[in-house]
């Protein structure tokens, strides 16, 4: 483990959201690939081990770091569904970028996705699994309902780079928060609570 400040260990819980996203939706890539291939079962099972791999990982890393709200229920109120269609949004846009074939500009955006201060925006914060679904549902839809252009062969080369992002986002957090049970508190860390650890 390195050493590591409140603004590192911030931004390396928050990658994990991202990551997690990248790691679906390049996943689903591969065997989008695979379908337009006519690709076996043996294939599709090969084409899953990194996605599952990766996904494992941030799940595990998930439970380690990602500010837990027991008492959170998931309510439909105006911020919550502005949240829901913004996140949505996000994913359609990365969608796009897929679809345009530059992989500098995916990979930019993929990059900007491991970035953002997930944490801040409190129905990713209380319910990870639903957000990352939406955001998820939203890259998904873009691409089914806009990617007649795309020769899916650019697929799995897209693919590669989500994953390949995802996993630099996860190690990042391996080295920085190490084995420790080192939960986020929901203000997220600073410099009073960088030593504290909730369990």
């Amino acid at each position: 483990m390195i050493k590591s400040s409140p603004k590192s260990r911030n931004l390396a819980t928050n990658s994990l959201f991202g990551a997690f996203f990248l790691t679906l939706f390049g996943w689903g890539l591969l065997h989008a690939w695979g379908i337009h291939i006519h690709a076996r079962v043996f294939t599709h099972i090969l084409l899953a081990i990194p996605g599952l791999a990766l996904a494992g990982v941030t799940i595990y890393r998930y439970r380690r770091h990602w500010p837990i709200d027991h008492g959170s229920r998931f309510q439909l109120d105006f911020r919550a569904i502005s949240s829901c269609l913004l996140l949505a949004a996000a994913g359609l846009g990365v969608a796009l970028f897929v679809i345009d074939g530059s992989i500098f500009l995916l990979a930019l955006v993929a990059l900007g996705m491991v970035l953002v201060p997930w944490t801040r925006i409190s129905v990713c914060r209380t319910h990870f699994f639903i957000s990352s679904a939406i955001l998820t549902a939203g890259a998904v839809s873009g691409l089914v309902l806009l990617s007649g252009s795309v020769h899916p062969l650019y697929y799995p080369l897209a693919a590669w780079i989500l994953l390949a992002i995802a996993c630099t986002a996860v190690f990042s957090a391996v080295l920085t928060h190490g084995g420790r049970l080192d939960r986020m508190p929901m203000s997220g860390y600073s410099a009073m609570t960088s030593a504290s650890r909730l369990e």
